[in-house]
């Protein structure tokens, strides 16, 4: 069955891409209408953007399914990828003709890796003896691409093998052998079937996403991006027009008529410096990509025609532009050409000229759209900060939008050529970025490259230049933009600066003052995203999957999503003392404080926390037994030292007890100044420990971004029944590290531990809370004695920044999910009122925080108030979802 797609989409494209687009549109209708989705749904679903985007999400949902979603059994899931690629894609790429578009790109590429070099001969040595070892040299790809494309058709691989050596373009068997077994089409698992796939699944879902013009993703037609590039500004042209679908083909056509005429007139090929790829490199084309610069042939083979791809998106006044205008003036015969394909329109044909060489793409369409010229640009730029700037309050936007405005219109007052929604929407930390920071004479980034020439040329005085990596010709243009800014923003030039220099680095809320950024989100949000970074090890966390759990907690408190680049920009703003997760001293001299490499087999601070229960008889040296106290200990596998301790109010400890105890030792209320500080990456729960479900748990491990596990119960050097997961050298280093704390459960705790609280403590005074504070003061510092120092002799460790330690904690991240879930319940059935609880005769809220009247609430609470802790709660819906509530509200 033939799919002819609809002509709103054909509009405006010359007949080769008219063509191209209905051949593989009608192998991409046939495939989703035989596989996932009716004709008459497949047409509802081209109607318009919002449909086409609700496609796409069908396209990736069926992605996932087919192709394997559990990459922990790693071999299943390698064989639904496979039966993925043989099943649904290969056939695409068969009926939409995309072989010959994979096999010239992968002959680019084993051309490149040498597979094509030829030996070079070489003149002879008057000695004999002496090793000449031959001389390779690398004929350009148009020399070969056309004899090698007529071999590689073949079906044999050995055949193809044996005329690659005897035509000569492979010097060596192997050569040859690893070309003809790559271009093997029988074979569903060489690399030109898999280049293949990945040509039909970006074909797929570009398609799915901008519609039958996405089937000019990845071809050879000159106008493919400038195609895909406009359909992707439907959205923004659908705000200016009521009728986008005759403005985007008069575009096209717009578009199609300047190459026809400019791509005929040779020019002077231009200097090296201002190629594509330094224009990439500068970071002003966001819609051509490395690989694809890579594809091209070089520039020197190209025919150099007045037709520029990149003067499409290139900034207004950049200096490219104003050569093409000199260049056009001394052309006679184009602007009468193009009156020609404009319908002899004279005055259309010369805006038309003068938007390509001055502008660009996007005032073409404002004058298509009969906008006022700039408004594309904004509403790119307002896209884009909503898009970034989410997750922020409604203040700071606000703020950030009239300094954006601001600069915007201070650039243009200026001429600087700087493009601001590819500065708004590059992600931090990024290519373009670091560019950027060069490009801006008072940017960090370029005082490092200076530093570094300097100290270069002091090593090494006579030791030539390297090229300079920045221009300076537009240093000029960049003080006078931050003294422009300044003056319109009401700022001064020093603040300007820091602003633009904010902005280059991380984006829209650049705009705002450096020690404003953390009140830009919602506290709770910010507190919850230092967790992540305080707590864990550098280099042990995915940010995807932190940002996942943000995101979760920010829709649970009803908030908008937080976006990478604003996390990242608010990480910056706390720095984390060096040595944070344990500190300097012998306890932690031979576990790894970061993660340098991917192989686990090495002792690591807060990778593997153990909970263990103790039980201790309270006696004093000379007095006889008192009491028998139970407990749970925390131990760092990796250290082999306490993290925490927890002191049941009772004769046996459970999961109350270890939840408690796994509070303890992450936030550490009443010993903020413990050495140890993170949190896990795997908890293990002792068996005994485990008399329910874990439920809280594992809710909060979840929140932690941690595993659970329940080991068998503790004995006596039972600790090193987990030794598979380091690595043999490591495993005897292990057992060294825990006969320690084996040594401290048994031998330590009972006669010297007990016996020192029992002393601390006057007897009317033993209570659980007594007892947990004196064992945790004894395990840090012991008797004060050489013979017993504690756990932690000589250590010094960093202090606490002031932001976490005034509430009374060494972590933050104390009013998150993670904490609440540990906490114990207090009270059940409680209703709201005014949005508030009444607790223990006190009353309880949170600023802005709505809870519904209709639902009952469980109530959670440390059992224990310590110094500068809040008031506060956790209230626990019938949901499952936890607020936090601070006691005295007004």
């Amino acid at each position: 069955m033939q799919h002819e797609p609809p002509a709103e989409y054909l509009a405006g494209l010359d007949e080769q891409a008219s063509d191209l687009v209905r051949r593989r549109w009608s192998a991409v209708a046939a495939l989703l209408t035989r596989e996932l989705i009716t004709p008459e749904q497949l047409t509802d679903y081209l109607q318009s953007q919002q449909q086409r985007a609700r496609l796409s999400r069908m396209v990736l949902r069926w992605e996932r399914t087919q192709s394997g979603t559990d990459k922990r059994d790693l071999t299943a899931f390698r064989n639904a990828s496979l039966s993925w690629r043989r099943d649904i894609l290969l056939p695409l790429v068969r009926d939409a003709d995309l072989y010959e578009h994979a096999r010239l790109g992968l002959l680019q590429r084993y051309w490149g890796h040498g597979h094509f070099d030829r030996a070079q001969p070489v003149r002879e040595h008057r000695s004999k003896l002496q090793f000449q070892p031959p001389v390779l040299a690398r004929p350009s790809f148009d020399q070969i691409v056309a004899q090698a494309l007529s071999i590689l058709t073949d079906d044999s691989v050995a055949d193809i093998a044996a005329a690659l050596l005897q035509s000569g373009l492979c010097i060596s068997k192997a050569a040859a052998e690893a070309v003809a077994s790559a271009f093997n089409t029988q074979d569903w698992r060489s690399k030109l079937n898999e280049a293949a796939a990945g040509l039909a699944r970006s074909l797929l879902l570009t398609t799915a996403e901008l519609g039958p013009v996405g089937a000019l993703a990845g071809s050879e037609h000159p106008l493919a991006q400038t195609y895909l590039a406009l359909q992707r500004m439907e959205p923004l042209i659908a705000q200016m027009t009521d009728q986008p679908a005759p403005t985007i083909a008069q575009c096209r056509a717009d578009l199609s008529a300047l190459y026809t005429v400019l791509s005929s007139v040779k020019r002077e090929k231009l200097p090296r410096h201002q190629t594509e790829r330094a224009i990439f490199q500068a970071g002003f084309i966001s819609h051509i990509t490395p690989s694809r610069l890579q594809r091209d042939p070089p520039r020197d083979q190209k025919q150099h025609t007045l037709w520029r791809e990149d003067f499409l998106h290139l900034p207004p006044g950049h200096r490219e532009r104003q050569q093409m205008h000199g260049t056009l003036a001394s052309i006679s015969g184009v602007r009468s050409r193009l009156t020609t394909l404009c319908g002899d329109d004279s005055a259309q044909a010369a805006q038309l000229l003068n938007l390509y060489v001055t502008r660009g793409i996007e005032e073409i369409i404002d004058w298509r759209c009969g906008a006022t010229p700039g408004t594309l640009s904004l509403l790119r730029v307002t896209g884009t900060l909503d898009r970034h700037l989410g997750g922020l309050t409604s203040v700071a936007r606000e703020r950030i939008t009239t300094n954006i405005a601001i600069l915007r219109d201070a650039i243009v007052a200026v001429g600087l050529p700087i493009d601001l929604y590819p500065l708004l929407s590059a992600q931090t930390g990024g290519a373009q970025r670091r560019q950027w920071g060069r490009r801006a004479p008072y940017g960090v980034a370029r005082y490092a490259v200076r530093r570094g020439q300097r100290l270069r040329q002091r090593v090494r005085p006579h030791a030539p230049r390297r090229q300079r990596r920045f221009s300076t010709a537009d240093d000029g243009r960049f003080y006078r933009l931050a003294d422009e800014f300044a003056d319109r923003a009401g700022l001064t030039t020093r603040e300007g600066r820091d602003r633009i220099r904010a902005t280059l680095t991380y984006g829209g809320i650049g705009m705002l003052p450096r020690t404003d950024w953390p009140e830009a989100v919602d506290r709770r949000l910010f507190r919850y995203l230092c967790l992540f970074k305080f707590g864990r090890v550098d280099g042990t966390l995915l940010w995807q999957e932190a940002l996942a759990l943000i995101n979760e907690y920010a829709a649970q408190l009803g908030l908008a999503d937080i976006g990478i680049q604003i996390t990242r920009a608010l990480l910056s703003t706390l720095p984390k003392p060096r040595r944070w997760p344990g500190g300097v001293g012998p306890a932690v001299y031979t576990p790894r404080h970061r993660l340098r490499t991917r192989n686990s087999g090495y002792l690591r601070l807060h990778r593997v926390w153990r909970l263990i229960p103790i039980t201790f008889q309270l006696k004093g040296r000379t007095r006889e037994k008192v009491t028998a106290q139970h407990g749970v200990l925390v131990l760092d596998i990796g250290s082999a030292r306490p993290v925490g301790v927890w002191v049941a109010d009772k004769d046996q400890v459970g999961d109350r007890e270890a939840a408690l105890a796994l509070y303890q030792a992450i936030w550490h209320p009443g010993a903020i100044d413990w050495p140890l500080r993170g949190i896990p990456e795997i908890i293990q729960v002792d068996a005994s420990l485990a008399s329910g479900d874990l439920n809280d748990i594992k809710r909060a491990a979840h929140w932690l971004a941690a595993k659970v596990q329940v080991v068998a119960p503790y004995r006596q050097k039972r600790l090193s029944n987990d030794l598979d997961m380091f690595s043999a050298h490591t495993k005897a280093e292990v057992r060294t590290h825990l006969d320690y704390t084996v040594t401290l459960i048994e031998n330590r705790l009972a006669p010297y531990g007990a016996a020192h609280i029992y002393d601390m403590i006057a007897p009317r005074d033993f209570t659980p809370r007594r007892v947990q504070d004196s064992l945790l003061a004894w395990l840090r510092h012991g008797d004060g004695t050489e013979a017993e120092p504690g756990c932690f002799p000589h250590h010094r460790c960093p202090d606490v920044p002031l932001k976490f330690r005034q509430f009374g904690f060494t972590l933050p991240g104390f009013d998150s999910p993670a904490a609440g879930s540990l906490l114990p319940v207090v009270a059940e059935g409680v209703a709201a009122e005014h949005d508030t609880i009444v607790f223990a005769g006190r009353r309880y809220g949170y600023d802005k925080l709505k809870l519904d009247s209709s639902l009952s609430y469980a109530v959670r609470a440390f059992p224990y108030h310590y110094q500068d802790m809040p008031d506060s709660i956790f209230v626990e819906d019938d949901l499952g979802r936890l607020y936090y509530l601070i006691g005295e509200v007004q």
